[in-house]
């Protein structure tokens, strides 16, 4: 089925002005010719599209699955059109980066210091993510590159760069003082009361990872979506939970948690940069790439 993307243009300014007066007036054309154009494409696609009211319009059932559609579409076109025009004026525009808590306290700052100091022409978006949303993200162009740490999901698509080590400890605080100096194995923990990162996130992977390695499945007592807030809940007693050596080092050197001794030696991950493999690599996001690698 052929259909003028103009068509669906219109369409979609009809939704989210609410009228058609209102979508006529911001694309500066008649409110005959909206209408018209509503007509011919509900007649395309055999559907009623819209309900019409002095008050307005209101979508249909029918009407409300095209826009759902239609409205990643025409994000995924903005997103396109903002880097075509970016490409156009150098290195001037926005990045849009993806990391994890960990991956920016402990690795991302410093560069873009460095960014920074070198006063480039562009501005950073930062927002928090996880290694498979971040898939889906860079594959829709929705972010320009990922900094997080591993284990991240294969994909295809998806380019992944070993930038620097991380090491996940077991911690707890002084109410299982029985698990101070002395070697445990994980397989023995299993009743403890466990403090978890949310789903998706590395530092729950990790432990679920190590969970099945030996035997059974991780059931948190506490999941939390933040790194410090993990640390202070152990110290509390909460539980007993994995971490980043970097996030605990101050707290294991003042003496507020302890790391249990475990007998098998934990795997260790990594921080890692993510990119789509495309075609089109826009210059801001190769500038940034190169600042990343340009320590390692």
């Amino acid at each position: 089925m052929l259909i003028n993307y103009d068509h669906y243009r219109v369409f979609h300014h009809v939704v989210q002005n609410g009228s058609i007066t209102g979508a006529a007036k911001e694309l500066y054309l008649s409110q005959s010719t909206v209408s018209r154009i509503i007509k011919n494409l509900e007649s395309s696609l055999d559907s009623v599209l819209l309900e019409r009211s002095k008050k307005g319009v209101k979508l249909t059932e029918e009407g409300v699955l095209l826009f759902s559609h239609l409205n990643t579409a025409v994000e995924h076109i903005s997103i396109a059109e903002e880097r075509l025009e970016s490409l156009k004026r150098s290195d001037a525009g926005r990045l849009r980066i993806g990391s994890s808590e960990l991956a920016l306290e402990y690795f991302l700052l410093p560069y873009l210091r460095m960014l920074k100091a070198e006063r480039r022409n562009f501005t950073v978006g930062l927002s928090y993510t996880t290694p498979v949303r971040a898939n889906e993200d860079l594959r829709s162009g929705i972010i320009d590159i990922a900094v997080l740490a591993s284990p991240i999901p294969a994909h295809e698509d998806i380019k992944v760069i070993t930038l620097k080590e991380v090491n996940y400890i077991l911690v707890a605080g002084s109410s299982f003082s029985e698990l101070q100096n002395k070697k445990t194995a994980f397989s023995e923990l299993k009743g403890y009361p466990f403090i978890a990162g949310e789903k998706g996130m590395a530092v729950r992977l990790f432990a679920d990872r190590i969970a099945k390695a030996s035997g059974f499945e991780l059931e948190p007592k506490y999941e939390l979506a933040s790194l410090p807030l993990l640390i202070s809940m152990v110290e509390m007693d909460f539980g007993i939970g994995f971490v980043p050596y970097q996030h605990a080092e101050k707290a294991l050197f003042e003496k507020r948690i302890f790391r249990i001794d475990l007998e098998q030696e934990l795997p260790i991950e990594n921080i890692c940069v993510m990119l789509a493999k495309t075609p089109y690599s826009s210059r801001i996001t190769n500038i940034f790439l190169d600042t990343l690698l340009s320590g390692h």
